[in-house]
């Protein structure tokens, strides 16, 4: 916004964005999502999916793999 001038711009960016596809496929209600799990093998990891192109993550260290997906599954 430009006070002085009593203007303002407004500016839209696109950009492709791909999300990792590493660690196993998961189907969370008919969408494809991926789980990674933590390097050092504690319970947990990265899930990741696109839903109405939103991109949600979730990671945890405390919950299994299973709890992350019926989480994810739960979700409205």
């Amino acid at each position: 916004m430009d006070v002085r001038n009593q203007t303002s711009t407004t500016r839209t960016v696109v950009e492709d964005f791909k999300f990792s596809e590493r660690g196993d496929k998961i189907n969370i209600n008919g969408i494809k999502g991926h789980f990674e799990a933590w390097v050092n093998h504690v319970p947990g990891g990265y899930l990741r999916w696109v839903h109405n192109d939103t991109f949600i993550q979730m990671d945890s260290g405390e919950l299994t793999k299973e709890e992350m997906i019926a989480l994810a599954r739960s979700m409205k």
